[in-house]
């Protein structure tokens, strides 16, 4: 029996060393949130994954990548898909005509993905596949070195009522729909900063850019996810954890822009770098 599956006191052998150094939980923490950030973009049909995005008008189109014929109007989308073609939906091969406004449930073709999108600038076709170059040469994301000095500790100042905005995109003309919930306040590096908040779940979602920004960072934004605080308005903002968007692996993703309120003038050396 291994001294894990004994009852009773601990075995001097296992009692802890005293004089052994004190482990950085919080740095530990760090390392297995990365391990599991680099574990999710690498999945299958994660972001490393898009090959192709194309927008839809009202002309019926063939594109590479994208078995069938694709058309759009405000209202639908138009497939016309042939048996050689080898689309299915649902498990079921997809032949003949069909008028689509469901754009949640994707497509397959072999191992590829065909997802639909709509927008306000209209409609387009995403394409992810398991074998793109991107996800196949994939190491992992470069980073700032862990940094406790960029943990902060912050308030949230909620709004009177959730407003609702749009937020711009990487995509000309795109704008997101959002919900602003309040602002997180905090000193960073000995600038009091107040970020817009938007909601995520049951967490914060913070939009920003600072001077590292198109430099060594991601050029239109990197998030911040902080637990909404429950029964306080105290919150941790931690820096060491700000993410890149799905914009900064792929140029078929329309991520948004952090708002003008986010962009920060001093430079935030901590968190995800530019990966290319």
């Amino acid at each position: 029996m291994s001294p894990i599956d004994q009852d009773g006191p601990v075995p001097v052998s296992c009692a802890p060393d005293e004089r052994a150094p004190q482990v950085d939980t919080a740095f530990v923490r760090w390392q297995q949130w990365r391990a599991e950030r680099d574990r999710s973009l690498q999945e299958p049909y994660g972001w490393l994954s898009p090959v192709a995005l194309h927008w839809l008008d009202d002309t019926p189109r063939r594109f590479p990548e994208t078995p069938g014929t694709w058309s759009a109007t405000a209202g639908a989308v138009t497939l016309s898909a042939t048996a050689a073609d080898g689309l299915t939906r649902d498990g079921e091969p997809v032949v003949g005509e069909s008028r689509i406004v469901d754009a949640s449930r994707p497509w397959t073709v072999a191992d590829r993905r065909i997802e639909l999108m709509r927008h306000n600038i209209g409609w387009a076709v995403r394409v992810r596949d398991p074998q793109s170059p991107t996800r196949l040469g994939f190491t992992g994301v470069p980073t700032y070195d862990f940094d406790p000095a960029w943990q902060l500790d912050g308030t949230f100042v909620p709004f009177d009522a959730p407003r609702d905005t749009t937020v711009l995109a990487v995509v000309a003309g795109l704008a997101h729909p959002a919900t602003a919930l309040g602002t997180v306040r905090c000193v960073v590096a000995s600038h009091p900063v107040e970020l817009l908040a938007f909601a995520g779940g049951p967490n914060l979602v913070v939009l920003f850019t600072d001077a590292t920004s198109g430099v060594s960072t991601n050029a239109g934004s990197r998030a911040l996810v902080i637990p909404a605080p429950v029964g306080s308005t105290d919150v941790v903002v931690d820096f060491n954890r700000a993410t890149n968007p799905p914009a900064a692996f792929t140029a078929f993703a329309t991520c948004p822009l952090a708002p003008p309120e986010n962009r920060l003038p001093f430079a935030v050396t901590a968190g995800e770098r530019r990966p290319r």
